[in-house]
């Protein structure tokens, strides 16, 4: 978690770079194609953790709590009271030219933090300090792009076999988030769009996947 606002000191080779967490399940390549395009023309891809489906959007979990608890850590009450009101980047994907300004200032907001305490989510909460604090815009794509399974389980289409957003028009899902251990899960019980209850692995197999 560290070394990840410093990528671009180990990629040297690399024009644009393009970040995925090791638990997301990549349904649609050309979504993610789309972050590095968005990149490749200067602007820095990224999700926000927020969903019309989302439990955080009804305080039913404790994201917004740890959020706010790791702001306060790293930064004091001061920068916490007033970016908890902002919603949280999720940091498991993005994409950004290996020049963008971003990149330093990200790695100094880090520093600055772990020289009082460093926990999970040390540069994910940097990352949204220095965005929120800088003024910067990212360019914030849909949250299909990066779907926090936590928050909702998606439902599986079985026309398809996808999975895919739970509310109507149940969107195709194009990277599918398994955070909170849910990767190494077998036993999620999920819907299909056809209303049948199922348990299961949130993954498909890798000969399924189309564009």
């Amino acid at each position: 978690m560290t070394a990840r606002p410093f990528l671009p000191k180990y990629l040297t080779g690399a024009d644009t770079i393009l970040w995925l967490d090791a638990d997301i399940w990549v349904q649609d390549l050309g979504m993610l194609y789309d972050y590095v395009r968005i990149a490749e023309r200067g602007e820095f891809s990224v999700c926000l953790e927020l969903n019309r489906c989302y439990d955080n959007m009804f305080l039913r979990n404790a994201s917004k709590e740890l959020y706010y608890k790791n702001l306060t850590d790293y930064y004091g009450e001061e920068i916490a009271n007033r970016l908890i009101h902002f919603p949280m980047i999720n940091c498991g994907a993005f994409a950004m030219r290996r020049e963008d300004k971003l990149w330093a200032m990200w790695q100094s907001t880090m520093t600055q933090a772990v020289k009082r305490t460093c926990t999970n989510f040390l540069e994910q909460t940097a990352l949204n300090v220095t965005v929120y604090s800088q003024n910067i815009t990212p360019h914030f794509l849909p949250a299909r792009y990066n779907y926090m399974a936590c928050h909702s389980i998606p439902m599986l289409d079985e026309e398809t076999g996808f999975f895919v957003e739970p509310n109507l028009p149940c969107d195709k899902i194009g990277m599918l988030h398994l955070a909170s251990g849910l990767w190494k899960r077998d036993d999620i019980d999920y819907r299909t769009t056809a209303g049948e209850r199922r348990r299961g692995a949130l993954r498909r197999s890798v000969t399924n996947t189309t564009n």
